[in-house]
C-alpha cells in the first residue's frame, strides 16, 4: 500500500511539475507579448509629432513624450502649464500664447488606478494660423481692389459727361 501511495504521489508530483512548467511558459509568453506591446506603444508616443502631456489633478506633469519635452524646453514649463490650466477638461480648442504662437489642444480625462488627471495632445499650428491670416489679408485686398474699381467707375461716368459737355 505504501509503495502504491508513493507511486501515485510521484505521478501526481510529475503532473504538477508539468502543469507548473506549462504555466511558467504561458506567463513568459504573456510577458513577452506585453513587453512587445509596451515597446510599440512607447515607439508610437515618442515618434509622433504631437506633444503628449499627462498632468495629474495636482497640476504636476507626470508623463510626456519627446515632443512634449521639446515643447517644454522651447516654451518653458510654466508656459505649458498655463496652456494646460486654460484648457477645458475635455475637447479641442486653439490657444494663443501671446507671442504669435498658436497651438491646438485636445484634452481628455485620464482615470486609471494609479493616476487621475488630464491627457493633452498639443500641436503647433502657428504656420496654419499665419497662412489663414495671409489668406484673409489677400481676400481683403481683393475686396478693396474691387471697391476702388467701382468707385473709379462711378467717378469716371460723371467726369465723362462733364468732359462731353465741356467740349460741346
Amino acid at each position: 500500500a505504501f509503495n502504491n501511495a508513493t507511486v501515485k504521489l510521484q505521478s501526481s508530483y510529475e503532473l504538477l511539475q508539468d502543469e507548473a512548467r506549462k504555466l511558467r511558459e504561458e506567463i513568459e509568453d504573456k510577458n513577452r507579448a506585453l513587453s512587445d506591446l509596451l515597446q510599440l506603444l512607447e515607439s508610437v508616443l515618442n515618434n509622433t509629432r504631437s506633444a503628449i502631456v499627462v498632468v495629474n489633478n495636482e497640476g504636476e506633469i507626470k508623463i510626456k513624450n519627446r515632443a512634449g519635452d521639446r515643447l517644454i524646453e522651447e516654451l518653458g514649463e510654466q508656459a505649458v502649464m498655463d496652456m494646460v490650466t486654460s484648457s477645458p477638461p475635455e475637447g479641442v480648442f486653439d490657444y494663443d500664447n501671446g507671442n504669435n504662437m498658436y497651438f491646438r489642444l485636445s484634452a481628455g480625462q485620464l482615470e486609471s488606478e494609479n493616476l487621475q488627471g488630464t491627457v493633452l495632445v498639443i500641436d503647433d499650428i502657428t504656420n496654419i494660423k499665419k497662412f489663414e491670416m495671409e489668406k484673409r489679408r489677400g481676400e481683403n485686398l481683393q475686396l478693396m481692389g474691387e471697391m476702388v474699381a467701382n468707385i473709379a467707375h462711378e467717378i469716371r461716368n460723371p467726369l465723362s459727361s462733364i468732359k462731353g459737355l465741356a467740349t460741346y
